[in-house]
């Protein structure tokens, strides 16, 4: 019988930084399953954009968090935070299982518990938007500041997503987001998650986003856009993955074809260096070095790594 909170193993890092196959082979070393930590994965259909696990590593171990809905259908963290749930509670806890993956919000889910707070509502985000537009008015952070320090003192001023979810929260229930998050939100019980990250060379990083760009359009990644449209289109979420929303663009006619790969591997890289900043709010992230400072890892190195702290 297991004794004490279940420990899961989560390896995060930039897109393109090659913890995916890396996680595979730790996991069969380990005998672990996989759990797709990944906001584009969950989607059926999206193939070349989304470098899902091979066929091969697919035949070989247990994954989930894949091919969850089709691309026509909203997935939210909330959705991901229930899937797991109900997944881990049919596998043994004696089974490891290894999550992996680069998506902040979900990374922040599984470690931080899911705020469930009040719907979105459209009409009092734009009034928020309009009356912080006014000239000489309060900013959006300056409006938080005043409404909840604590929440204005770790939203960054240029986050609006998160600034305005702020404001519409105090806006629909007279209380701070700060109050309510003590109270509602909602975490996976019995379970502790470990945090393993995987850092590379910011040159070498580049190198590998632009040729892993030019391999998804080469492989048809327009195609796949006009078969998913013909099917039934892209919900909200699906639409703005990248490199599937930029193939949109070609289609609408907003993006030359030719600029498609530059204008992929560019907005990628602009993400990834966001990704890098995101990261550092996870004190708990126990990196694997990479890069400059300890030469750049193999797959099958990084693999070793990963087996050595999941036994620890």
């Amino acid at each position: 019988m297991s004794l004490g909170p279940r420990r899961l193993f989560v390896v995060t890092g930039q897109t393109g930084s090659g913890k995916d196959e890396a996680t595979a082979r730790a996991a069969a070393v380990l005998g672990a399953h996989v759990f797709c930590m990944d906001a584009i994965k969950v989607y059926r259909r999206m193939e070349v954009g989304t470098d899902k696990p091979s066929p091969e590593w697919r035949a070989r171990l247990r994954y989930h968090g894949l091919d969850l809905v089709e691309p026509w259908e909203s997935f939210n963290v909330g959705r991901f935070l229930r899937t797991v749930e109900a997944e881990l509670a049919e596998i043994s806890p004696e089974t490891p299982v290894l999550f992996c993956g680069g998506t902040g919000l979900y990374l922040r889910a599984l470690v931080h518990g899911l705020f469930e707070g009040p719907p979105a509502d459209p009409e009092v985000r734009a009034r928020i938007l309009r009356d912080t537009a006014k000239p000489g008015g309060p900013t959006l952070h300056g409006r938080l500041t005043s409404i909840d320090a604590e929440a204005a003192a770790r939203i960054h001023a240029n986050d609006e997503k998160r600034l305005v979810r702020a404001l519409e929260v105090f806006e629909l229930t007279g209380r701070p987001i700060t109050e309510l998050q003590r109270e509602r939100t909602r975490k996976i019980p019995g379970v502790v998650p470990v945090l393993i990250g995987v850092r590379r060379d910011p040159a070498w990083l580049r190198s590998r986003i632009v040729s892993r760009a030019r391999r998804m359009v080469a492989a048809g990644l327009l195609a796949e856009v006009d078969s998913i449209e013909k099917a039934g289109g892209f919900s909200r979420e699906a639409g703005e993955a990248l490199g599937y929303r930029q193939a949109i663009e070609v289609r609408a006619g907003r993006l030359a074809e030719a600029d498609l790969a530059d204008t992929i591997s560019r907005e990628t890289w602009r993400f990834a260096r966001r990704q890098a900043t995101w990261f550092r709010s996870f004190s708990e992230i126990d990196w694997i070095a990479g890069g400059e400072e300890a030469g750049e890892l193999s797959s099958q190195e990084l693999a070793r790594e990963i087996v050595r702290r999941s036994l620890l």
